[in-house]
């Protein structure tokens, strides 16, 4: 994520710039922010599962082994029964949830780590920028000053 992009979400918020310990407050914004952006999750998803804690990956592995057969129960079995078709299919559907779940928990895992890592750089970055955006006003507004007083004069 770019550093305006940063400031933006902690500007918004009301995250005074001032305290060097802020970054607190904003990493917990800048996790929402990759969660929500397909865009940025596209970066680290991938490392996300090869990361992710064995407890992940076990109940990832398990759900899509008892899934599968679901599947297979659904395609031959139940065939004859309404009942086990039925059966079949809620199992499977629960099986994705849970498949979906343990995916979603490692990649929130992974962010979570990924930001509380970086976000105090990026702190400090957004204090750069922030900084730099005060000067810059301030020079914006002195040249306006300058600029009336001539043409007043």
């Amino acid at each position: 994520m770019d550093t305006k992009s940063l400031y933006d979400l902690a500007n918004e918020a009301n995250i005074g710039f001032q305290d060097d310990e802020s970054y607190q407050d904003a990493r917990e914004l800048w996790i929402d922010a990759y969660m929500k952006s397909p865009e940025l999750l596209a970066d680290l998803w991938i490392d996300a599962l090869c990361e992710a804690k064995e407890d992940y990956v076990t109940e990832i592995l398990k759900n899509v082994g008892s899934t599968h057969k679901s599947i297979h129960l659904a395609q031959t079995e139940s065939r004859h029964s309404i009942g086990m078709a039925i059966a079949a299919g809620s199992s499977v559907t629960q099986g994705c949830s849970f498949i979906g779940g343990a995916v979603y928990k490692s990649i929130l895992a992974f962010v979570t780590e990924y930001v509380g890592s970086e976000c105090e750089n990026w702190w400090g970055d957004c204090q750069g920028y922030h900084s730099d955006m005060m000067e810059s006003q301030a020079e914006d507004s002195a040249y306006e000053n300058w600029k009336d007083r001539r043409l007043e004069g």
